[in-house]
């Protein structure tokens, strides 16, 4: 699998290109080493905060011009957002799912 093209592999990218030590961010971020590798390894969704930190980071470090910025820090959210919208889908369907089941199972009794 491509991991450029996740949410991790991007940050990862980006983490790189600005030549930082997870260590170093994590301290930055107010994180663990740990986390930001679950995040970049794309089994810990990145939190809000860490993507602001980084996110300003970025802006303030790279040497990239400034509409390669915009596209790549878009992409990014728009790819957590996907991720973030279809993680909460799924968890509101099983909850709907199990609420509705017991309204018919009380139907079907009477």
């Amino acid at each position: 699998m491509d991991n450029s093209k996740t949410i991790g592999g991007t940050l990862k990218k980006i983490r790189e290109s600005l030549n930082i030590k997870p260590s170093e961010l994590a301290e930055t971020a107010d994180v663990t080493p740990s986390y930001i590798y679950q995040v970049e390894g794309d089994t810990q969704m990145p939190s809000s905060e860490y993507l602001d930190t980084l996110i300003k980071i970025y802006v303030s470090k790279s040497n990239e011009p400034p509409e390669d910025k915009v596209r790549r820090i878009t992409e990014l959210i728009e790819m957590t957002k996907s991720q973030y919208i279809e993680k909460n889908q799924l968890r509101i369907r099983k909850k709907a799912e199990r609420r509705y089941d017991v309204l018919y199972e009380l139907v079907s009794e009477n």
